[in-house]
């Protein structure tokens, strides 16, 4: 069996090419020699003609870009850092500076408090067989709320503390103080900026922060706060005391007035009839009426057994005995017209009214005794309605400064400065690239 040829690649073109792995001796028809290198001319054997092989593969370098030239400084540059300094440095700058350097030193003065009411309860009607028990008003607490940031709270503290004294700008301080000579309407807004109020809704609770250029001072004013909602509060127990027995003393006085009417009409009656209770009078005459029915009756009797006998019609008794009757019709016939003559002043008109007299005066006494009752029950109801402020946290005294929160202030000041200057820039930026 012949010999198979071998591959010899010239040593120039595989030492000039360096993409060509080192030269191999391989076979001919090995695919993967054939896939990773070109395969060179084969060298001719014994009485063979030369064979030309394959041309070398020429690798082309690739194409190198210049390079960027360096960035020179424009006028839209300078225009962008004037802006900064303008915008931002210059401002920042200023208003750190009139911080740390001019702005008054701020103290607080922090305290919390809450309205209660005793609501006494009987014992009888208390499971718990307490006496009274001690309740918030969040009603109450919502005035006060309202009352700490009104002008009057203002002029009440103002009439104890001078408050243009201790808000004033001898400090040097122009902002952060009460302007000279400043009205009563600046003085509530700078009161707004300086008292801090809080009311939580679910328990009531009042917390008040005070700020002054002194702990003293800041203090003084949660103290006169303190006062003057004490005093609010009572004046709240007042009026609620007032409105419980307004309408219970109105009903008295009707009541009062009525009874004193019904009893006047009813003396005026007894001074005209000069008759104290024609019901006696009426009952007298009745009685007399009764005694003469009575003999009547015995009479007729008498003048029956007299006529059973069958007496002559000249017997005096019969005579006798027929006036005795007459006379005592009469007699019954007169006291009837006395009681009911159809005269105003017959005994049947006078006892009724009297009786309707009495009638209206036994109502009067009845209501005034109604009247009288509730008022009672209305003025304890007012006076166990007590309210009272129930102070959680005294007024504190401070060691050191809090406000103004100088850092917070510079940087929210310097991120605000930042972001309109960066906007500026954008907004410059994208009219140039539109142009």
């Amino acid at each position: 069996m012949a010999a198979e040829p071998v591959i010899r690649a010239p040593l120039r073109v595989l030492t000039e090419n360096p993409a060509l792995p080192a030269p191999v001796h391989a076979p001919v028809n090995d695919p993967v020699i054939r896939a990773v290198r070109p395969i060179p001319a084969v060298v001719p054997g014994p009485g063979q003609s030369p064979t030309p092989g394959p041309s070398p593969t020429v690798v082309k370098k690739p194409k190198v870009m210049a390079t960027a030239q360096p960035a020179r400084l424009r006028r839209r540059h300078l225009a962008v850092l004037v802006a900064f300094f303008a915008i931002v440095l210059l401002p920042v700058t200023l208003v750190a500076g009139y911080l740390y350097l001019i702005a008054a030193d701020q103290y607080s003065s922090q305290m919390s408090f809450s309205l209660r009411s005793e609501q006494h309860v009987n014992p009888l009607e208390a499971l718990s067989g307490l006496g009274q028990i001690a309740t918030g008003s969040s009603s109450d607490s919502e005035i006060v709320h309202e009352y700490l940031s009104s002008q009057k709270i203002v002029e009440d503290i103002n009439k104890d503390l001078d408050l243009r004294a201790i808000f004033g700008r001898d400090r040097g301080d122009r902002y952060f103080t009460l302007p000279d000579g400043a009205s009563i309407e600046e003085m509530r807004d700078y009161w707004k900026r300086m008292i801090s109020v809080r009311l939580e809704k679910g328990s009531g609770v009042l917390r008040i922060e005070s700020l002054a250029f002194t702990p003293q001072e800041a203090q003084a004013i949660n103290g006169a706060i303190l006062r003057e909602t004490q005093a609010l509060t009572d004046r709240l127990s007042l009026i609620a005391r007032e409105d419980a027995l307004r309408y219970a003393e109105v009903d008295l006085e009707e009541s009062r007035e009525r009874l004193k009417a019904a009893r006047g009409n009813l003396s005026t009656f007894r001074a005209t009839t000069n008759i104290i209770d024609p019901t006696l009078d009426l009952a007298s005459n009745g009685g007399v009426m009764g005694i003469l029915q009575q003999q009547l009756v015995e009479a007729l009797l008498a003048k029956d057994m007299l006529l059973s006998n069958n007496p002559p019609e000249s017997d005096p008794r019969i005579g006798q005995s027929d006036s005795r009757i007459a006379a005592i019709r009469k007699r019954i016939d007169e006291e009837r017209n006395s009681v009911s003559d159809g005269d105003t002043s017959s005994l049947v008109q006078i006892v009724g009214t009297f009786e309707a007299l009495t009638v209206e005066r036994e109502f009067a006494e009845k209501a005034f005794l109604s009247a009288t009752a509730a008022y009672d029950i209305a003025r304890a109801e007012a006076e166990r309605r007590s309210r009272y402020v129930a102070v959680h946290i005294e007024p504190t005294l401070a060691d050191s400064p809090l406000y103004p929160r100088r850092a917070m202030i510079t940087g929210i000041f310097a991120a605000i400065c930042l972001l309109g200057w960066a906007l500026l820039v954008m907004i410059g930026y994208s009219l140039r690239d539109r142009g």
